[in-house]
């Protein structure tokens, strides 16, 4: 989203007025100040969150994992 638009939708939030438009959960969540986590990928790309959480399952599991060194890398992007 440009700079322009983030500001239109501000500016339109600011006056009050009604905007049909749809917001993902997790713009929701950022606006009303709650922890956004990645289970809110899900409703965005379902297919991307079943392969980080496959990630973050492995990762979880054994620490001589083969995929060690990406596990610690998903780990720290993520939390």
């Amino acid at each position: 989203m440009t700079l322009i638009y983030v500001w239109q939708v501000g500016k339109a939030l600011f006056d009050g007025q009604l905007l049909d438009v749809h917001f993902t959960r997790s713009f929701y969540k950022h606006i009303l100040g709650v922890k956004v986590t990645y289970h809110d990928i899900e409703a965005i790309d379902p297919d991307y969150f079943k392969n980080l959480k496959w990630m973050l399952e492995v990762c979880s599991m054994a620490i001589n994992h083969p995929l060690n060194q990406l596990c610690v890398h998903a780990l720290f992007e993520t939390y």
